[in-house]
């Protein structure tokens, strides 16, 4: 269950499951029609104070009667409504025809339109203005929403409603949206029961590492070394190939029907700094020391391939974009989508390598933990930091230290990957450069 500590101390709130009785989906009754996406579409491009009676009153006649649709498919069940959760983005004409549909609309020129959706544009949708954010940031079609839902629940005989908010960031915004629902509540005598998502814990991922770890470990005690040795070959077969995917991923696109690459200097450049750095501040050796320090206290001084499944393990799974995003997504908006899905990944691969290689990849769970909360902390810190752009370049020298970490497996220690680690700040950076 997901919850904000700061969020518990909120007076009324409760937990708000997709299980209690049937989910109606705000999206379903703001962007079916063309003509609705094109209302919708001219008031958030229009600044919220000009937004007309007019308009307003044709969007929230809309939505009642495509609200009483949905509400009478229901009848006799228990309603949860989800508040609406896509990013302002996915609001927006995206074609350059959606746009001149739009600016014929409004009476605008084309020119006008364009400029005002790169105002509104985020440079990552999924971490800007979206689920509570959205609604506060544009109030009055937020309270044009709830009236519609609220007259038409009153009108269709519904006395309860739970409600629910997507992607909340902290409680201030919980105290606001509160407030104006409850005004709706007492105004239509409907009980409320106003909630937060239900998703993935924070833990999900150390407990995938663990989880896959115990499963293998009880299916290696049962093979035989020879058989091991082959499934350790098998595993850094496969993290080659999911570091050449990604690396290749970045670097190749198709350009007039033309296969290209990209990213050679910058990728050359950014592995020669980074390798330094790491290098000069022997990353490796520290990290092997930590996981022989980790040896010796969990009492497995015995067990030579400790440390190596450790570093291995934990490097394999710390490394890329998904971390990253994850975090970010985890932070800002707290959406685990993202970080359930690693866990599940990370289950199996910790699974594998620690059938092959032993107790040390458990304990991988600890860099995972530091690693992503780290970066779930300092999300808003880093959220204008990692552009799309970032995002690649963090992607493609990732991948391409999974496939340095693949070799290792194969071939025993050929690169040191842990001392090229820096070479993913240096690529973040890189995006920013002007030259880039």
């Amino acid at each position: 269950m997901k919850y904000f500590t700061e969020i518990d101390a909120v007076e009324g709130l409760e937990a708000v499951d997709e299980t209690d009785g049937i989910m109606l989906t705000g999206e379903e009754c703001l962007m079916r029609t063309e003509a609705q996406r094109l209302l919708m579409q001219s008031l958030l491009l229009d600044p919220p104070e000009t937004a007309d009676d007019a308009r307003l009153g044709q969007l929230f006649r809309i939505q009642t009667r495509l609200w009483t649709e949905k509400i009478a498919e229901c009848a006799q069940v228990q309603l949860c409504i989800r508040l609406p959760d896509r990013p302002l983005d996915a609001f927006l004409p995206g074609t350059p025809a959606e746009r001149s549909r739009l600016a014929a609309h409004l009476s605008r020129p084309d020119d006008w339109v364009n400029d005002r959706i790169q105002t509104l544009h985020a440079i990552n949708p999924d971490l800007s203005c979206r689920g509570c954010r959205m609604m506060i940031a544009n109030p009055l079609l937020f309270q044009t929403f709830l009236h519609a839902l609220f007259e038409t629940a009153q009108g269709c005989g519904v006395t309860r409603l739970s409600i629910l908010l997507p992607f909340v960031a902290d409680s201030q915004e919980v105290v606001y949206l509160k407030g104006i629902l409850d005004g709706y509540a007492q105004t239509y005598a409907i009980a409320c029961t106003l909630g937060i998502e239900i998703a993935t814990p924070r833990a999900a991922c150390i407990a995938g590492v663990l989880l896959g770890g115990l499963i293998g470990l009880l299916c290696g005690k049962r093979l035989t070394p020879r058989y091991q040795d082959t499934l350790m070959q098998a595993t850094g077969l496969c993290i080659l190939f999911v570091g050449i995917g990604g690396t290749l991923e970045k670097m190749l696109t198709v350009q007039n029907g033309k296969l290209t690459s990209g990213g050679t200097v910058m990728m050359v450049l950014c592995f020669a700094l980074g390798s330094l750095l790491g290098e000069m501040a022997n990353l490796e050796g520290r990290i092997e020391q930590f996981g022989a320090w980790l040896r010796q206290k969990t009492g497995n001084a015995k067990d030579p391939h400790f440390v190596n499944a450790f570093v291995t393990t934990s490097l394999t799974i710390c490394i890329g974009a998904m971390a990253v995003v994850g975090s970010i997504q985890d932070g800002i908006a707290g959406d685990y989508s993202t970080l359930a899905l690693k866990a599940v990944l990370d289950m199996l691969i910790v699974c594998v390598m620690a059938a092959s290689l032993g107790k040390g990849c458990l304990f991988a769970a600890i860099p995972v933990g530091l690693f992503q909360g780290s970066i779930t902390l300092l999300s808003r810190f880093l959220q204008p930091i990692m552009t799309q752009p970032a995002l690649d370049n963090l992607s493609l020298t990732g991948s391409m230290l999974i496939f340095c970490v693949g070799v290792n497996l194969i071939w025993e220690k050929k690169f040191k990957p842990a001392n090229m680690l820096p070479t993913i700040v240096v690529a973040v950076i890189w995006a920013w450069m002007p030259w880039a």
